[in-house]
């Protein structure tokens, strides 16, 4: 049964958080998150294409893929005390709202780490932001940073907005809200789009932050649970009678690939 709990707390976790994986964090390394050390492919340059003879047929060319080894050095724990109930006596709806709260927290304490990565080792911009700033024109601006790095435009370039920003933003008539996308992209918690960026509001304290622009492409997030959650007695504890816990470990880390496609965007300080 301890699969089983593993399983919802990891669906509260997924739904609870906001930079979600295949949203703002891709998935793309090879090993098990819970070796303590991951490795992310890198190709050194995108395929050559090259005109063709049907007489003679063309050269291979080689490229290589490089690795970026990443460490997955987060370890973090639940450990919830259900007092009065022995692990086999829980009520369901007890144990649901424990799970539930376990998968909760752990989806907030992954976000804050993944957006920690995001500030540290992305690329940090600065921007004027007084009452006369348009703030689609800085948009547009962030928008052709990246295209011309080539970040593709696919319709998955992300926007995480802090809350000051995303006020500003919802009086800008370019703005597109979430009641005109489809159900696909409203499940992701996708609050609206503006100049090609699917928006994201993103409560980050950090002084003066405006927004992160990027890409799922240019960061990865590996994670997995090294100990199971499960529902365990107490009854040989030193301490607690007739009690049980929820129990279990989440191992996790991330890495920013290419640090010009992820743009930390600042308001100047006055």
């Amino acid at each position: 049964m301890a699969k089983g709990y593993t399983a919802l707390v990891a669906a509260k976790l997924r739904a609870a958080e906001v930079l979600k994986d295949n949203v703002v964090f891709s998935n793309a390394y090879e090993g098990n998150a819970v070796s303590g050390a991951v490795r992310i492919p890198v190709r050194d340059t995108e395929a050559e294409v090259e005109d063709y003879s049907k007489n003679s047929g063309m050269s291979p060319n080689r490229t290589s893929t490089s690795y970026i080894t990443m460490s997955v050095d987060k370890d973090k724990a639940v450990n919830e005390i259900i007092d009065g109930f022995e692990a086999a006596g829980v009520p369901d709806n007890i144990l649901a709202e424990r799970l539930d709260s376990a998968g909760y927290s752990l989806a907030h304490t992954v976000d804050t780490d993944g957006a920690a990565v995001l500030l540290s080792e992305g690329t940090t911009d600065y921007v004027t932001l007084d009452e006369d700033t348009v703030v689609y024109d800085l948009l547009v601006d962030t928008r052709t940073t990246l295209s011309k790095i080539n970040v593709p435009n696919d319709g998955r370039r992300y926007l995480l907005v802090t809350p000051d920003f995303y006020a500003k933003l919802l009086k800008d008539p370019n703005f597109i809200g979430a009641s005109s996308l489809g159900d696909d992209i409203r499940q992701t918690g996708c609050i609206g789009k503006v100049a090609g960026f699917n928006v994201y509001e993103w409560n980050d304290p950090t002084e003066n932050l405006l927004y992160v622009a990027g890409h799922p492409s240019y960061a990865v997030r590996a994670r997995d649970f090294s100990v199971p959650i499960k529902v365990v007695s107490l009854d040989g504890d030193a301490i607690y009678i007739g009690a049980s816990a929820v129990k279990g470990r989440l191992v996790y880390g991330h890495k920013v690939t290419k640090p010009a496609a992820v743009r930390c965007v600042y308001a100047e300080a006055v």
